[in-house]
C-alpha cells in the first residue's frame, strides 16, 4: 500500500539554492537552466515552456537567497507526513510565483486568485 517516491515540490527549489548555488557556488544561472529550460526540451514543450522569450508561457519564482528555513514537515503544503530533508535547514525559499500576471503563491500561502493549469500537447 506504500506510493513509491518522495514529497519533494516545496523543498526542490530550497534545496538546489542550498546545495548547489550556495554550498557548491554552482551558477544560478546553470541551476536554473537545469530545472527549467532541459524539462521543457526533453517533453517537448520549448520554448512555449522554460524560456522567457517572447511568446512563451512563463510562470515566474521570485526567490530569496536570504530566507532560511527549517523544513518541518507539518508547514508544507503535502499531503504527506514526512519529508527526506525534515529538520534540515534550506535556503533559497520562494517568496512569490506568479502565473499569468498574477500572484497565485505569496510566502508559501496560496492567494485566492483562480488558479488554472491545461494540458500543453507535445
Amino acid at each position: 500500500d506504500v506510493k513509491p517516491g518522495y514529497p519533494a515540490l516545496e523543498t526542490h527549489l530550497p534545496v538546489m539554492m542550498s546545495e548547489g548555488v550556495i554550498k557548491r557556488n554552482i551558477p544560478i544561472e546553470k541551476v536554473i537552466e537545469k530545472m527549467t529550460k532541459n524539462p521543457a526540451k526533453i517533453f517537448g514543450i520549448y520554448p512555449q515552456k522554460g524560456s522567457l522569450l517572447p511568446g512563451s508561457d512563463a510562470d515566474l519564482v521570485v526567490l530569496d537567497l536570504n530566507n532560511k528555513k527549517i523544513v518541518n514537515s507539518d508547514n508544507l503544503s503535502s499531503r504527506s507526513d514526512f519529508s527526506i530533508y525534515e529538520g534540515k535547514e534550506l535556503i533559497g525559499w520562494p517568496i512569490y510565483t506568479i502565473k499569468e500576471g498574477k500572484i497565485v503563491v505569496k510566502d508559501g500561502k496560496l492567494s485566492e486568485v483562480g488558479i488554472k493549469g491545461r494540458c500543453l500537447k507535445r
